[in-house]
C-alpha cells in the first residue's frame, strides 16, 4: 500500500510525523501496520510531509556538495 511505503520512507519518528500531520500517533501507527487506510485529506498531508522532507534532503545535498567543493579547492 502506498501509505505504508510512504511512512517507511518518511520520518522514522512516527510521533513527529503525526504531530506534523495533525493526527494522532495511533492513527499513523494504524496506517503503518495496515490496520487502517488514510483518506484523501490525510494522503494529501502525507504527500506534503514527503515534499517537506524531500526539500530538506535536497538542501542537505546542496550543502554537502559545497563542502566537497571547498575541500577540493583547498587540496589544489
Amino acid at each position: 500500500m502506498i501509505a505504508q511505503r510512504a511512512l517507511e520512507a518518511l520520518s522514522p519518528e512516527l510521533r513527529t510525523l503525526a504531530d506534523e500531520m495533525d493526527v494522532s500517533y495511533a492513527t499513523v501507527l494504524a496506517w503503518k501496520t495496515g490496520k487502517r487506510t488514510p483518506g484523501p485529506d490525510n494522503l494529501r498531508k502525507l504527500a506534503a510531509a514527503a515534499d517537506r522532507q524531500a526539500d530538506g534532503l535536497r538542501g542537505l545535498a546542496v550543502e554537502l556538495r559545497r563542502v566537497v567543493s571547498s575541500i577540493a579547492e583547498q587540496d589544489r
